[in-house]
């Protein structure tokens, strides 16, 4: 039986990752160090302070049962004061992430072993 981490534990962790980072769902799992995570589906969260954290853990407590079940990830973008929430998967090639990404009408990936988010615009010039 899988055992998932107490939401308002992810959600802290969620928005102490400073401008992004991917958090585990379940107890005993590790954010991979290499990959390429993909946001699956989320949301735009424009609140800050209070309203940001209980609508932060509002959010993973409702889709922590299916990152748990499908050994999915969650991950957090802060980008121009807007914050994204995502249901992550992580792709082991570039290629995959960003036909994930594509299908998903995603702007970018974020590279794990790197740190960086790269951007679908970007990544189509190289």
């Amino acid at each position: 039986m899988t055992t998932t981490r107490d939401a308002g534990t992810i959600a802290f962790d969620l928005l102490n990752q400073g401008e992004g980072g991917t958090v585990t769902a379940i107890v005993g799992q590790r954010v991979p160090a290499t990959g390429y995570a993909v946001g699956q589906h989320g949301i735009k969260v424009t609140e800050t302070g209070p309203d940001l954290v209980k609508l932060t853990e509002e959010w993973v407590a409702k889709v922590l049962p299916e990152a748990a079940f499908h050994g999915l990830y969650l991950g957090v973008w802060v980008h121009e004061g807007v914050t994204y929430l995502d249901v992550v998967r992580v792709h082991s090639e570039i290629t995959a992430a960003f036909a994930d990404a594509n299908k998903r009408g995603e702007l970018a990936i974020y590279d794990l072993g790197a740190g960086r988010t790269i951007y679908q615009a970007d990544y189509i010039l190289a």
